[in-house]
């Protein structure tokens, strides 16, 4: 399990690991939902920015993080490791506002 990690949990929702490896002492992990970029119009630019998953995009649901019991995150499908920096930003303007 590596932050930035994709999983498809059970009922089908995607999902990003966005949790620090640092902060495994639980057994849980901070997630955030994608969603489809024609499933959501109250898109925030900063809060909910694209990032693509194997060439198709996904809108970060920022707003929507939520911590998860590790154990449902299974089936992983690739990685947004390297769009860690979009992400982050986003996590910053949800706690920070900026």
């Amino acid at each position: 399990m590596a932050q930035f990690d994709v999983y498809i949990l059970p009922d089908g929702a995607h999902v990003v690991d966005v949790q620090s490896p640092l902060a495994s002492v639980h057994r849980t992990r901070l997630v955030i939902p994608l969603i489809d970029p024609s499933d959501d119009t109250n898109v925030v630019g900063r809060l909910n920015p694209q990032v693509t998953l194997d060439g198709e995009p996904w809108l970060l649901a920022t707003h929507f993080a939520v911590t998860l019991d590790a154990k449902l995150l299974r089936g992983r499908i690739g990685s947004l490791a390297d769009q860690e920096w979009t992400i982050k930003a986003a996590l910053d303007f949800l706690i920070n506002g900026f």
